[in-house]
């Protein structure tokens, strides 16, 4: 199935976002024969980002009284020229917005592939999942990053830790090749580490393990050393939505969340300092005997704010 079936939800989401809750404020200035261009590929983002209060009322391709992502999807296939590539060398955190090396802002339109990470693989999903296609129907949808899930068991075994198969990082690059023809980056994302999967509370034993933690920074800082130098790497998410189990207080799993967070963070930076790494707030504290989980929000400045749409 293509993925702009599969996206109408997420599109739909999108569009929520991106559009005003009244109707768009459309300009006086119309054409029956829309030019398109470069130019009005980046004006009509700039009003989905609310960067401009007004748009052309012949944005409005569909003609539903509504200006939205599809139309910026419909223009950008038009044009079949690939402004993702527009950006120089390593995306770098500066101050509040993301920056390429000349300067230029950075904003990340991404979309996520999950790789059948829930499966505990060994092996890649080769041809399973996704394809070179794939990309490049997303270039043309208007993305410009992928935020690409990983699985630890695609590197190494808990039979034989610290030593790595050389067949995941084999995988990797080739969806670095393939995304880099369509101007699209990667966003490594540790959706499964050591210790298990975190988002539904299952992966205590990351947390209860010292030798899981240890073994988590050393494959993030393995990663890291191969990919340093490699632009097709916008960054590395090293873990996603930590659940901690309560020790003793709920602060104190975040407090063990930043340790660790930093620890993975340090050995990162021993070999590449050029990728930034994306730290997630700590998602939940789990009671183990209750199995009660709080979601409790902690004003936590160590990482790069994310949601989800």
């Amino acid at each position: 199935m293509k993925i702009m079936k599969k996206l109408i939800a997420v599109a739909s989401a999108i569009t929520t976002f991106l559009t005003f809750n009244a109707s768009p404020v459309f300009s006086t200035e119309s054409s029956s024969d829309l030019n398109i261009s470069y130019e009005n590929i980046i004006n009509l983002e700039n009003f989905l980002l609310r960067k401009t209060e007004t748009a052309s009322e012949e944005f409005d391709i569909d003609e539903n009284g509504k200006i939205n992502i599809f139309d910026f999807v419909t223009l950008k296939r038009e044009l079949k020229t690939d402004i993702n590539q527009e950006y120089n060398g390593f995306i770098k955190a500066n101050g509040r917005i993301l920056t390429d090396e000349s300067g230029k802002e950075y904003i990340i339109k991404g979309m996520a592939f999950g790789n059948n990470v829930w499966s505990n693989p060994s092996m890649p999903p080769e041809n399973l999942h996704h394809t070179e296609e794939s990309y490049k129907e997303l270039s043309e949808m208007g993305f410009n990053s992928v935020r690409f899930y990983i699985n630890y068991g695609l590197f190494e075994s808990d039979n034989n830790p610290y030593v790595y198969n050389e067949s995941g990082f084999e995988w990797i690059d080739k969806n670095i090749e393939q995304a880099k023809k369509y101007g699209i980056r990667l966003v490594l994302n540790m959706h499964y580490p050591q210790g298990g999967y975190q988002s539904q509370g299952n992966g205590m034993a990351l947390w209860t393990d010292r030798e899981n933690q240890k073994r988590l920074a050393a494959l993030w800082k393995t990663i890291a050393e191969r990919y340093a130098d490699e632009t097709g790497i916008l960054g590395y998410g090293i873990v996603n939505e930590p659940v901690l189990p309560i020790e003793t207080t709920e602060e104190d799993c975040l407090t063990k969340w930043q340790s660790v967070a930093q620890e993975i963070t340090d050995e990162i930076r021993t070999v590449d300092n050029n990728h930034p790494v994306f730290v997630e707030r700590m998602c939940a504290a789990k009671n183990t005997e209750t199995g009660a989980a709080s979601w409790t929000n902690f004003n936590d400045e160590n990482g790069i704010p994310k949601y989800f749409v």
